[in-house]
């Protein structure tokens, strides 16, 4: 995990996982993975999408009923790379817990320590709460 890879061998990764995933909530999960490949050789920290994804999976697929939707995006703006991470879920009213945070901590601290300053782990409801988006801003740097 401290090593930096190229995003196309971040989001290979995580498209393994919600491969697999998928198999167990083949229907109810949709996946929609939108990385640009002129991002692809883009270096990012390994496993800095891990988190996000799985809490995409477990607070979103594994906590409702219907269909959810996962959406996976990147995008280059003014040397920043943004990365997104965005499901369906459950407003908190209609949940017992949020869970712990500790993925989302894991990750804040681990860009904070890499990139002082500049780099940041955002999170908010959107859709009128009912997706939850969590976005990774990081210096565009490449490989």
């Amino acid at each position: 995990p401290s090593a930096d890879i190229p995003l196309e061998e971040e989001v290979a990764m995580q498209q393994g996982y919600l491969d697999i995933e998928r198999e167990r909530f083949s229907d109810r999960m949709q996946v929609t993975v939108d990385v640009p490949a002129s991002l692809g050789k883009a270096l990012v920290p390994a496993l800095v999408l891990q988190p996000l994804v799985e809490n995409a999976v477990k607070h979103g697929v594994c906590s409702m009923q219907g269909p959810v939707q996962i959406v996976v995006s990147a995008c280059a703006h003014d040397n920043q790379l943004r990365l997104v991470v965005e499901n369906d879920f459950l407003p908190p009213a209609g949940r017992m817990s949020l869970g712990t945070g500790i993925g989302l901590m894991n990750v804040r601290e681990r860009i904070a320590l890499q990139f002082p300053a500049r780099a940041a782990l955002t999170t908010e409801t959107v859709n009128e709460g009912r997706r939850f988006r969590a976005t990774v801003c990081l210096p565009l740097r490449w490989g």
